[in-house]
Order: structure tokens, then C-alpha cells, then sequence
């Protein structure tokens, strides 16, 4: 029976993929109280600050009692441009005024610790089961989460499962993904898999490519923020490849509807640049054109049809013996 007709709120709750950012500079601690304080003010110079600030400054000495706010030369100050406008009224400060002095005195950091813990939650309510599934890629749309394609919202459901084909616990960082720094886990990965659709077979390698891709000698940093439409390629080299069943033959660039694993698996690692990594177009990543791949390109290597005399390409690149699955952590990768 419809959801709608018995009046049911289906409630679906799944992970935030942004992630979190390593603490590793606390801010400074507030303050108790800005009376008999001396405060000097910071500026970039934009948002006419040098209209904004004297006026800050003439609040605060008429609501602190004995403070002493030195002579301003500018300050940026968040609120609608339109504020900002040359000549703009900007008496509205005036109703926001408490916002700059609880700043200084009672705001506290969100972010904590080394950014390993669980993701936080989101939680969304439908009035059916598809309404249930579309308001979550709505507020991934909007929240800048996705790719422009519908998504699995990641429940805590859903990415349990796909950790069952984790080889490492679901904490272990695995590094920071540029320009944000949104640190990055096994979990992470799970995450971004379940959102794209993945499986939990095609876990260990889209942990691979994430440690292949932070690695510093692959240049992901540059990658992340060049003006070039460069786009990472993985090969899979080893039996896990024919396990998965990852594209090594005809059409393995994708799309592939025989052979689903390079898709999921490239467009995970596409969203964890994005949603952990900041890489935004024109923001975090200055591509003129992009990549034109939602999917990234993902493929196994044909190593039983190799032409003779042909080593593999984890062989002659990095020393794995033929016939072999390449080790997963960049641990060992280094001590081959």
C-alpha cells in the first residue's frame, strides 16, 4: 500500500560525504568577557571595510565597559554584498552586533582532533518511498555532493556493507585529499563507493587508487588545482581484476553494462577529490574545460594475453611478479 495513503514519514539518514578537516592548529581560546579589553582589528581590505569597522568600533565602545579598540584601517566583514554596495546603508550591522562580540567570546571550533572519527549524519524525511529517495539527491545536489547524477545516499546501511570488503579497519586514514584537506579514510572510500553505486569487492581497489592518487610522487596536488583537464587513469593489475569483474578487452575505457565495476569505481574516485578534496570547478579546481569524465577511466590489464615477452605493467613498473594482485598500501608499494 502507498506510504502516502496510511500517512507515514519515511525517515532515511546517511553520512555527510564532505568529510572532515585535520585540527592541527587549535584556534585561539575566547576570551570570558571584552571589558577592559584592547582590541585591534585584522583586514584583507575588501567588503569597504574601512566603512564597517569604525562603525564596529564606535559599538563596541559604547556597549564594553573600559574598552580600548584601536584606530582602524579596514576589516571584512561577513554579510550580503548588498551591504557592501558603494554608498549602501549599513546600519544593519547595528541589529548584528552580538554576533561579532559572542565571536570573540563564547564561539567554539566544530572541528576536533585528526578527522578520523565517523562522518556526521544528515537526516531527510519522505512521504513515500521515492519521495524518501529524492529529497536526499536534492540536498546532495544543492550541498554540491554529487555529479549531477542520481545518487545512493550513503546510510550507515549501506556503507556497513560495502566495508565487508575491506581489507584495513574503517578509521585507518589513508591521507588528505587537496586543496581543502578533508582527511580521508577507508571509510571515506565506502562512502563515496556506496554513493556511486559500487559493491563491497571493489573496495580494496578503490582504496588502491585513492593511496596511488595521495601518494606525493603522483602529483595529485598539481593535478587537483592546474588549469590542464588532466584526470586520473588506474590500471588493475593481478587476479583481483577477473575477481571484480573489471573491463580488460573491448570498450575497457567504459561505459561498460557487462562489466559494471570501472564505472562505480572511477566515479568514487571522482567524488572524493570533490567532496573531501574541495576540488569545485573555478574554486578548488582550475581546469578550464575538466575532464569530461564523471567516471574517471578504470580498467584491468589482459595479463594472460600479453605478447611474449611482455611483463605486466605492475612488473615493469613497480616489481609485482606476474600473476599476482599488487599489494594495497602505499606501505608497500615504497618496500618493493
Amino acid at each position: 500500500m502507498d506510504d502516502r495513503i496510511l500517512g507515514r514519514m519515511i525517515n532515511l539518514e546517511f553520512y555527510d560525504p564532505s568529510g572532515a578537516t585535520e585540527v592541527t592548529q587549535p584556534h585561539a581560546p575566547r576570551v570570558d568577557s571584552l571589558a577592559g579589553k584592547r582590541i585591534g582589528f585584522v583586514s584583507n581590505e575588501q567588503w569597504q571595510a574601512y566603512r564597517m569597522l569604525p562603525r564596529l568600533k564606535a559599538l563596541l565602545e559604547a556597549d564594553v565597559a573600559a574598552i580600548e579598540v584601536l584606530a582602524p584601517d579596514a576589516a571584512m566583514v561577513t554579510s550580503p554584498i548588498e551591504m557592501f554596495l558603494p554608498g549602501s546603508d549599513i546600519s544593519p550591522v547595528e541589529a548584528r552586533k552580538r554576533e561579532f562580540y559572542d565571536g570573540l567570546t563564547r564561539w567554539r571550533s566544530a572541528f576536533a582532533g585528526d578527522g578520523a572519527g565517523e562522518a556526521p549524519m544528515v537526516r531527510v524525511e519522505g512521504t513515500s518511498v521515492e519521495d524518501a529517495f529524492a529529497r536526499p539527491n536534492h540536498l546532495m545536489l544543492v550541498n554540491r555532493w554529487g555529479d549531477g547524477l542520481p545518487l545512493w545516499p550513503p546510510t550507515r546501511e549501506r556503507v556497513d556493507w560495502i566495508l565487508c570488503g575491506a581489507a584495513q579497519p574503517r578509521r585507518r586514514k589513508l591521507g588528505s585529499f587537496p586543496p581543502r584537506g578533508g582527511v580521508t579514510t577507508v571509510e571515506s572510500c565506502a562512502i563515496a563507493l556506496a554513493m556511486a553505486g559500487g559493491r563491497p569487492e571493489y573496495l580494496p581497489v578503490l582504496v588502491a587508487a585513492v593511496e596511488a592518487f595521495l601518494d606525493p610522487e603522483s602529483g595529485s596536488e598539481q593535478l587537483q588545482a592546474a588549469s590542464a583537464s588532466a584526470f586520473p587513469v588506474v590500471i588493475v593489475n593481478g587476479p583481483i581484476g577477473a575477481q571484480i569483474r573489471l573491463n580488460a578487452g573491448f570498450g575497457c575505457l567504459g561505459p561498460d553494462p557487462q562489466h559494471l565495476a570501472g564505472a562505480s569505481i572511477g566515479r568514487a574516485l571522482r567524488l572524493l577529490p570533490q567532496n573531501l578534496g574541495g576540488a569545485l570547478p573555478g574554486i578548488g579546481t582550475m581546469a578550464n574545460y575538466g575532464g569530461l569524465r564523471y567516471t574517471n577511466v578504470v580498467f584491468a590489464e589482459d595479463e594472460a594475453n600479453l605478447p611474449p615477452g611482455w611483463a605486466p605493467h605492475g612488473t615493469e613498473r613497480h616489481g609485482f611478479a606476474p600473476g599476482t594482485s599488487s599489494p594495497a598500501t602505499s606501505e608497500e608499494r615504497r618496500a618493493s
